[in-house]
């Protein structure tokens, strides 16, 4: 028995999909956004200058107490300190690890949230609150320029 030939389809004269917008890429109807929540170029320069000031301080006072993870980009794993053999030295470094366990952990967030901030002035979304996306107020933001959420949000919590 002998099996009929099937034509090859034409797909070049089906209609394109319409798929729905959802990486907020530019349409025809979307409204603009103010970059970086509308700021200033003046006021934005001066806060990514304290940003990237805050980031390098930090960063310093991560190499005393910890050495860069090979393996994970931006971490950081703490050093063991090493007095010496005796059981007084080995306590003292073991309270001196405990120690830096946790001032790593405390500047090892806080660069994480400088570097999320700096990310979002090179994406233009830095000064928008990050759970009802409104503009924060200009004032919150230099007196902590890393600030995720406006107020407002952050009473709610």
């Amino acid at each position: 028995m002998k099996l009929p030939k099937i034509p090859k389809p034409n797909l070049s004269k089906l209609p394109k999909p319409k798929l729905p917008n959802i990486l907020n890429r530019k349409g025809k109807n979307k409204k603009k956004k103010a970059k970086n929540a509308g700021l200033d170029n003046k006021v934005l320069k001066g806060l990514k200058k304290q940003l990237e000031s805050e980031k390098k301080e930090l960063e310093q006072e991560l190499k005393q107490i910890a050495v860069p993870d090979k393996k994970v980009k931006h971490d950081y794993d703490p050093k063991f300190p090493s007095y010496g053999s005796k059981a007084d030295e080995n306590a003292m470094e073991v309270t001196d690890y405990q120690n830096r366990l946790a001032l790593h952990g405390t500047l090892e967030v806080d660069l994480l949230r400088i570097n999320n901030a700096l990310g979002k002035v090179k994406a233009g979304t830095y000064g928008l609150c990050e759970k009802c996306t409104k503009p924060i107020n200009p004032k919150r933001l230099q007196a902590f320029p890393a600030a995720p959420y406006c107020v407002g949000c952050v009473e709610k919590k």
